[in-house]
Formats: structure tokens, sequence, C-alpha cells
């Protein structure tokens, strides 16, 4: 017991570095993953990858990005695909599974696109035509379109958009710039160019080879599961105790005359106040176990159709749900 509370002082520790993401918008990331995973079995592979992205927009997650690469490829969408592989580069580069992933997707598909290299002047969203492109706004990005006459808009946080036409051309490459209007007119950095390619991993390992990352293992997700058990089932003797020992009865009769300085009265106060903090404590961890299933444990190799897991979080009740195959 005491190794699994201190592994959940280091996962606390490590959630704690960047930001933790609210119980709504990790119940949104889990249902939007559910339903790109049984979309993902039934080889509805563009309603998939449009599921695997709401879950990524709800709680950034490398495996929900990489599921969403892998479903635009199989969906035939191969800009889509490469756009969005771009992204999990620049978004993860220190993760091995994904920048494979990402080489091996640029590699296959970008003979037949034009490859963008966009600056915006300040920190911007882009949109193909109609069609956002998938990412935090920012001021550098990599977006690849198909051959023929193409439309991309910059949307700037700070206010104002920008809007460039061009004919891209298969295996070629541009720079552009953008800036919200009113100031100068934008214009391309350079001209259209073969791309230089992107670096491909320096190690030759299969795009589906584990990151070899202790976060990502099965076991920090399972002892957490048993965590969350272990402080549910003190929670549920805390509250029985609460009522039964020594129960509102016991306190009626032992504290007439006495208010709240009675002993026993204030025993059951702070039996009530440690099932509250254990509630809490049962509720957190349930919420950080299911962050952990879904957008951190890889427990099967990348399979889509080898785990589905749903959180949930309310005012009254917190759990996780597992099913699939391990």
């Amino acid at each position: 017991m005491a190794a699994i509370l201190s592994l959940c002082g280091v996962v606390l520790f490590v959630l704690r570095a960047d930001a933790q993401p609210d119980a709504e918008a990790v119940r949104r990331a889990a249902d939007a993953f559910d339903a790109g995973s049984q979309a993902y079995r039934n080889g509805q592979f563009e309603l998939a990858a449009s599921q695997f992205e709401a879950a990524d927009r709800a709680v950034a997650s490398a495996r929900a990005l990489r599921m969403a690469v892998r479903s635009r490829q199989k969906a035939g969408h191969a800009a889509r695909a490469a756009t969005l592989a771009a992204e999990a580069a620049a978004r993860y580069p220190d993760d091995r599974k994904t920048t494979q992933l990402a080489y091996q997707t640029i590699s296959a598909e970008e003979d037949r696109l034009h490859r963008l290299e966009v600056t915006c002047m300040s920190p911007c969203v882009l949109a193909v035509g109609e069609r956002s492109v998938v990412g935090s706004a920012r001021t550098n990005w990599v977006v690849f379109v198909y051959p023929g006459e193409v439309a991309i808009s910059a949307s700037f946080d700070a206010g104002g958009t920008d809007r460039q036409v061009l004919t891209a051309s298969a295996g070629l490459s541009n720079a552009l710039r953008f800036q919200s209007r009113g100031a100068d007119d934008a214009a391309p950095l350079g001209a259209a160019r073969a791309p230089a390619g992107d670096p491909q991993p320096s190690d030759d390992h299969d795009g589906d080879a584990s990151s070899g990352s202790w976060i990502e293992s099965p076991a920090v997700a399972i002892a957490l599961g048993i965590a969350t058990l272990g402080v549910a089932g003190v929670t549920i003797w805390s509250g029985v105790d609460t009522v039964e020992n020594p129960g509102a009865d016991a306190v009626r009769e032992q504290c007439v005359g006495q208010g709240t300085d009675c002993p026993a009265y204030r025993d059951g106060v702070a039996k009530q106040l440690r099932t509250n903090v254990l509630i809490g404590a049962s509720g957190g961890l349930a919420l950080l176990t299911g962050v952990f299933a879904v957008f951190v444990t890889d427990w099967s190799g990348e399979s889509a159709d080898s785990l589905a897991v749903r959180s949930w979080l309310g005012p009254d009740a917190a759990g996780l749900s597992v099913g699939g195959r391990f």
C-alpha cells in the first residue's frame, strides 16, 4: 500500500507540472475517444478521425492525435493525415512513438501533396478552405494541401484575419506569411520549392515500438485503479462509521444541555469531516485514473479496439469503467 501511495504522489506531481484538465473536459474527451474507437472498429474511419480530433481538442493527447492520423490515412484523407502528423511531431517532439508515426505518414504522402510552411506575425489558427487546421494558436505551422487552387485563412488571437490563395503543386513547398489586416499586405516568404523533407528518427524501430516511458506502462494505471478502489473502500467504511458510531440518537442522548462542546457531538463532526475528505480523495483519484487510462497508458500497442475506458466525476459520485482486451 505504501508503494501505491508513493506512486500516486509521483503521478500527482507529474500532472501538476502541466495544466490539469477539468472534469468536464475529461468527460468530453473520454466520450469522444470511446466513439472514435467504436467507429474505428466498425471501419467508419472518417467518423473515427473526427471523434479522435474532438478528444484531442478537449484534452490534448498524443494517443488521440496518433489515432486521428491513422484514421485519416485509412479514410483516404492524405492531406489531413499529413497535417495532423506534422502537428503531432511539433507538439510531442520527445515522444518516439509519435514522431515515428509522423515521419512515416509524411514520407508516405508528401510526394502527392503541397507543403506549406506558415508563419504568423502573432499567434493564429489556420483554416484550409472552410475547414480548420487542428492545433492551438501559435506563430509557426506546417500544413499539407492537395494540388490545385487553395485558400488559406489565418485568424489571430489578438483579433483580425488574413487570407491567401495559391496554386498548389504535388511535391512542392511554399513559405507563407500572415498578419492581421490593417498592417502591410501579407506576402509569401519564398517561391515554391521542392521540400527538404522531415528528419528521420535516429533509431530504426517500428512505428508501434514502445516509447520506453515508464509513465505509459499499464502498471501505473492499474496501481492508480487499485489505489482508487482502496480509498473508495475506506470512504464507504468511514461513511458507515460516521452514521452508526456514535449515531444521531446517541449524540442527542449524551449531549443534552452540553451544546457543541459535547464529546460525542465533536466525535461525530470529526468523523463527518474525515468522510468528506475521503469522498474528495476518491473522486480525485477516479479522475486521475481516468486521465491516465485514456490519455497516457499504452495498453496494447496502439490498437484502437483494444480498450474502451470511460470516467466520470459528479457532485455525488465518481468512477471509471474499463472494457476490451488487455
